[in-house]
Parts: C-alpha cells; structure tokens; sequence
C-alpha cells in the first residue's frame, strides 16, 4: 500500500465530492450548453436523443439527421450504459474520471519505476553532478498523489464529467493505452488506442509512439500496429451491421 494512501484518497474524495455538488445544484446544464466542452461530438445530449429516436417506429436513421456523430457500436455501448445506470448517469462519469486517474496513476509509476532502474544501472556513466538529478525512490512514492490531484482536480477534466461529454471515456480508453504501454501489454495498448481511434480519429497519432515501445526483440512493432489498425476496422465493420447504412462515416469519422 503506498505511503501517501491518505493524501491519494483525500484526493479522490476532494474530486468526488466537487463533482458530485456540480450535478446536485444543476451546474451540469450550464457545461452542457457550452460550446468549450460540449460539441456536437461528444456531447451526451445527442446520444440521448438518437436512444429516443432509435426507440420510435419508421424513424429517420439518427445519423441521416445530424443527431449524433459517433459510431454505432459507441451508441449502443453508450444506451447500454445508460439502461444501466438509469436516472445515476452521473454516477457513470464519475466512475470513469477514477478509472482514467487509477490508470494514469499505474502508467505513471510503471515508468518511472522503469526509468529509475535505467539510470541506477547506468549511474557510473554519468558525471558526477549528474547524480543530484537522478530520481529518488521517494519521488517514485509520491508520483500518484501528484498524478490523482492533477487529473480529479483539474478544472476542464470536471467540466467534462459534469457536463455528460463523451471525452471522458475518451480519456479513459487513453489512460488504458498508456498502461498498455507501460507494461508492455500488446493487446491492452492495441485494443485501447483502436478504440480512441475508433471514437474520434486524432488519436492516430499514438501508432508512432506505439511502434517505438514494441520495436525490441521481444516483439514485432510492425505486427502490433498493423494489429491495431485491424481491430479498428473490425470496430467500423461491425458498426456498419448495427447501421446497415455506411452514411454514418458521414457524420462520424468524416465529420471530425
């Protein structure tokens, strides 16, 4: 158990507690009409109107009428999640927030861990004033107070949650990518990103760094991103048979 499990928890709780207050007082409808948080593609709002739409007899297809803008299998996880959760969708968001900040904070130690034992090994290859600079194990205890408190108290990152924005699982699907990468986890890293990429596309610029941390002996960074471009296509295939339509790259993929 880490030696800062106090502050880590107060931390968590400060987060919590802060988010929780925002939806009980109503805050969550003003962040939900703001145009720096909520946009037409992660705003949670059309998802809930494309479930009604979906829900109605000989309705128009909710991408043919600009409801929503991500993939149909995201939408079905998404009215899946919402069933779930019922009238606690707040609960939802918040649980996300943690999981991201639980995953940021193992990613963040895993590499400092790493980095730590890279420069003890190599410390009679540096000059001797160097090695005020090398880190310290306690620097290495106390990585996830820092990490929990940048990312649960983060203003924007509360924005997000409490407005219902889908960048919150955004971030979750990159906090699972960078634990994947960490550790070294292929299908962790590979499933994660393909998903993020599948969601909104920028995050296609995480191949490069995902080709540098497989491209040892131990694995085939080339295999492993051709591997994650796969289960990106298998995620628009499958998208494809939920929306017999392809008009949804129309107003997903392409729209962005």
């Amino acid at each position: 158990m880490p030696r800062n499990i106090t502050l880590i928890l107060t931390n968590y709780f400060v987060g919590i507690a802060i988010r929780l207050w925002l939806f009980f007082i109503d805050y969550n409808t003003i962040f939900m009409n703001r145009v720096e948080i909520s946009t037409p593609l992660n705003s949670w709002r059309r998802v809930v109107e494309a479930n009604y739409i979906s829900k109605i007899s000989n309705s128009p297809n909710p991408y043919e009428s600009d409801v929503i803008y991500e993939p149909p299998l995201y939408h079905m996880f998404y009215m899946v999640l919402s069933n779930l959760f019922g009238e606690q969708i707040y609960l939802m968001f918040i649980i996300a927030d943690i999981l991201t900040s639980y995953c940021l904070c193992v990613a963040g130690k895993k590499y400092l861990e790493t980095l730590f034992k890279k420069e003890i090994s190599n410390i009679d290859d540096y000059l001797p004033d160097a090695v005020n600079f090398i880190i310290k194990e306690q620097e290495i205890e106390s990585v996830d107070v820092y990490i929990v408190a940048a990312y649960m108290l983060n203003p924007y990152i509360i924005f997000n949650c409490v407005g219902y924005t889908t960048t919150v699982f955004q971030n979750l699907y990159l906090g699972l990518f960078f634990v994947g990468i960490v550790k070294k986890n292929v299908f962790l890293a590979s499933i994660s990103l393909a998903a993020a990429i599948s969601q909104s596309f920028y995050p296609i610029l995480l191949l490069a760094p995902l080709f540098v941390t497989f491209n040892d002996k131990r694995f085939n960074a080339t295999l492993v991103t051709t591997l994650t471009l796969i289960i990106s296509g298998l995620i628009l295939i499958i998208s494809s048979f939920l929306n017999p339509k392809w008009s949804y790259l129309n107003h997903s993929l392409k729209f962005m």
